[in-house]
């Protein structure tokens, strides 16, 4: 199943457990944390979902996701900061209009 394309799909979801499956198809939680809008103009529909997780640190890749409401799905993440708690990671949408749903 291809992953949810709108912010608006994941805003209901803020601050819920999404299950990251590592190399062995072992799941982790991660936590969604925040959505920040870049681009939404006629043309282009830009955002990043950012998500923590408390566990060792996690390489740039694309992973398997599972959310209990918005199922299973592939996510590229990018570690991009420590924070108190753990990692913070990155999951960047860059669509033209007519790809976003």
């Amino acid at each position: 199943m291809p992953a949810p394309c709108t912010p608006d799909s994941y805003r209901p979801f803020v601050h819920s457990e999404f299950l990251i499956m590592d190399q062995n198809g072992a799941p982790h939680p991660f936590r969604l944390e925040e959505i920040k809008p870049h681009i939404d103009d006629d043309l282009q529909l830009c955002f990043s979902l950012f998500f923590s997780h408390a566990g060792n640190t996690w390489p740039q890749d694309s992973y398997q996701i599972q959310h209990a409401q918005l199922g299973e799905f592939n996510l590229f993440l990018v570690p991009i900061i420590e924070r108190r708690g753990g990692l913070r990671y990155e999951a960047v949408f860059n669509l033209l209009r007519d790809q976003a749903q």
